[in-house]
């Protein structure tokens, strides 16, 4: 079992050794939104009917403005089928 907490301190820690804390706070924040407004998103992002590279394209699509280390941390969840875990993450 995988612990959301795991992703978002990892996360937390690259965001504070690149030093751009707040923009990817920021830009978790936003995405947590989309996550939480559209709960059906995660579970098309988490369903084993696309392959990876469908589930990827479409985080970066849906997600192309936001930082980089955030749309990471996403495509590597959407890759492991664990999207519903990204709004566990951010709280974290």
């Amino acid at each position: 079992m995988t612990d959301a907490c795991e992703y978002g301190r990892a996360l937390f820690a690259l965001a504070e050794e690149s030093g751009r804390t707040e923009t990817i706070l920021a830009d978790l924040n936003t995405a947590r939104s989309a996550f939480e407004s559209a709960p059906e998103y995660a579970s098309l992002l988490d369903t084993p009917a696309l392959s990876k590279a469908e589930r990827r394209a479409l985080v970066d699509e849906a997600f192309s403005a936001l930082e980089e280390y955030v749309k990471n941390t996403l495509r590597i969840l959407c890759e492991k089928r664990l999207a519903h875990l990204f709004p566990s993450a951010v709280k974290a």
